[in-house]
């Protein structure tokens, strides 16, 4: 292999997204993943372009680990509960192979030299049950068996242990690689792998053991799809839920078209749109599967003729999950003769809160936000607004403490109303 060598540590931000457990916040550290981020293979090659298995998986040199650099010393986070790893292939010739074992491990981070240290969880899964979330469109969760506190200095790595499979050129071959991002989206010395060197175990960074198989002057700097869950506490955590960031509906004529975002959509089956016209009896009008891309991921479905026996029709989303578990939506109400009204905004929200507003015919819309006990608590003037899109900031919503929200908006008999999370 060719070896460039580039200095330089990684400090992984994360994406916060909090559930409350008694007091205990848990996360996803990377997921959702940036929109940026390109799931890349990486293709192992000699200098005469024989293909010889995947830099970031099996190949024909036989690396033992793959594994991936964090480091939480700015967070709350105590504990690490399990992982979340994107695998792109995983598959063998031999069908025997595929009751064999991969292990997910996590290492301390030796202080002087920055490497995996001393290990501190190993969880374990057969390639067939790897293959089996593959083959699906799934994304492997991983729970190691009883909550692990984090080092000290809170620098850890979380590893895929392959060393039970092999990768031969000229016969049997296990197809094994875990996704990563493209070259230099991330800082270098984010992924590392592990050699045997005689008895030893020798772990080098991607960063200073590889070149970009498309640039041999650039060294390869990624970060592999491996995602660990933590906590602040070592019990009352699970892998984080799905979370709708928004769920509007807008009037087009005699259809009704229903958008949602998503966040930490992990292993989802997908989405049954529910439709009631009396608000109590919800029957089911369509289904949505999920994509499960671990990015922030938007839906869409057309309710089709929807005031044909009704003027006033409520929606809901009914959330699938992979394990059959359920979840609902808040419930939206349309009517017939309402204005058509797209209304964008983040949820949670920090700071003031912002909304996109989007009309088919210019009209005067007020904003008020209520407390859970029906307080007034911030409000906009009812205000002209245009046909397309408007930037609506509240001010006074900065000054609000954190909690659950009311935001409602009226148009005349128009009204929509929805429910808001202040961080």
């Amino acid at each position: 292999m060719m070896k460039k060598n580039l200095c330089g540590l990684l400090v992984l931000s994360t994406l916060l997204f909090v559930e409350a457990h008694a007091q205990q916040a848990c996360d996803t550290i990377n997921s959702p993943v940036s929109p940026t981020w390109k799931d890349t293979s990486y293709k192992y090659t000699d200098p005469f372009g024989t293909f010889l298995g995947y830099i970031n998986g099996t190949n024909n040199d036989g690396p033992l680990q793959k594994a991936n650099y964090f480091d939480l010393s700015g967070t709350a986070y105590n504990y690490i509960l399990g992982t979340l790893v994107k695998f792109g292939k995983a598959n063998s010739t031999l069908p025997a192979n595929l009751s064999k074992l991969i292990y997910f491990r996590v290492y301390s981070a030796d202080p002087a030299k920055g490497v995996p240290s001393t290990l501190l969880a190993t969880a374990q899964k057969t390639l067939a049950e790897v293959k089996a979330d593959v083959d699906a469109g799934k994304n492997t969760v991983v729970v190691f068996p009883t909550a692990t506190a984090l080092p000290a200095d809170k620098k850890f790595f979380v590893s895929v242990d392959i060393t039970n499979f092999s990768w031969d050129i000229h016969g049997d071959k296990d197809s094994i690689w875990i996704g990563g991002t493209a070259d230099d989206q991330v800082e270098p010395n984010a992924a590392w792998d592990a050699d045997s060197v005689g008895s030893k175990v020798k772990w080098t960074s991607f960063s200073n053991n590889y070149v970009n198989p498309a640039d041999q002057n650039n060294a390869l700097d990624v970060t592999l799809w491996i995602f660990p869950h933590v906590s602040t506490a070592a019990t009352g955590c699970t892998l984080l839920p799905v979370n709708i960031l928004s769920f509007t509906a807008q009037k087009n004529n005699r259809d009704v078209r229903l958008q949602w975002e998503i966040s930490d959509e992990i292993n989802m089956k997908g989405y049954e749109i529910q439709k009631s016209l009396n608000n109590t009896n919800f029957e089911s009008i369509g289904f949505v599967n999920a994509v499960n891309s671990l990015k922030n991921q938007s839906y869409s479905f057309n309710d089709r003729n929807a005031f044909a026996t009704s003027s006033n029709v409520q929606y809901r989303l009914k959330q699938v999950d992979g394990d059959g578990s359920i979840k609902y939506s808040r419930v939206i109400t349309m009517r017939s003769d309402a204005l058509s009204m797209d209304v964008l905004f983040a949820n949670p929200f920090s700071g003031a809160l912002k909304l996109q507003l989007n009309l088919v015919e210019a009209k005067q819309v007020a904003v008020n936000v209520f407390d859970m006990q029906g307080r007034l608590v911030a409000k906009l003037p009812a205000t002209n607004y245009g046909v397309a899109s408007n930037s609506i900031t509240i001010p006074s919503t900065a000054n609000l403490k954190p909690g659950t929200y009311l935001l409602q908006l009226n148009s005349g008999k128009d009204q929509h109303v929805y429910k808001v999370v202040k961080q």
